[in-house]
């Protein structure tokens, strides 16, 4: 799944676990991404990992009151946070990277069925978008 940052949930009858990793698969480079499996039992097997998004590793998705999904995302980098402009196709691979500030942003989620299978993806394109830095290709 990822190297730290896991969390199980139950989610639209499935149990879904996240996990965090760096995009390029190398500590400290590229972006620190969210990803999940799922599976229709606690002990699995889970499916194949999926991208939920991208900086927003360690984060924690949660429903608000309102029933609107939102994920955590934090600063983790070696520099200061980069400009969006043109950060979804920016590669990152030569050190960690984020746009996130200092503190916790909060990022809407999309979270729904489609054809009996769960999605859970990032709102904001320059958070969902994976960049050209991610190993794993979705």
């Amino acid at each position: 799944m990822g190297h730290e940052g896991c969390l199980l949930r139950k989610i639209h009858g499935r149990y879904v676990l996240f996990g965090t990793g760096w995009s390029t698969q190398k500590g400290r480079k590229g972006s620190y991404n969210l990803y999940f499996a799922t599976a229709d039992k606690i002990t699995g097997p889970y499916s194949e990992r999926k991208f939920v998004g991208r900086f927003l590793g360690h984060g924690t998705p949660f429903k608000n009151k309102d029933g609107k999904w939102w994920c955590t995302a934090f600063f983790n980098a070696n520099v200061l946070p980069l400009s969006r402009e043109g950060i979804q196709t920016r590669d990152l691979s030569q050190t960690a990277q984020t746009i996130n500030e200092q503190g916790v942003t909060l990022v809407p989620l999309d979270v729904k069925m489609i054809d009996n299978e769960l999605v859970i993806r990032e709102v904001d394109p320059d958070y969902a978008t994976p960049g050209p830095d991610e190993l794993q290709k979705f």
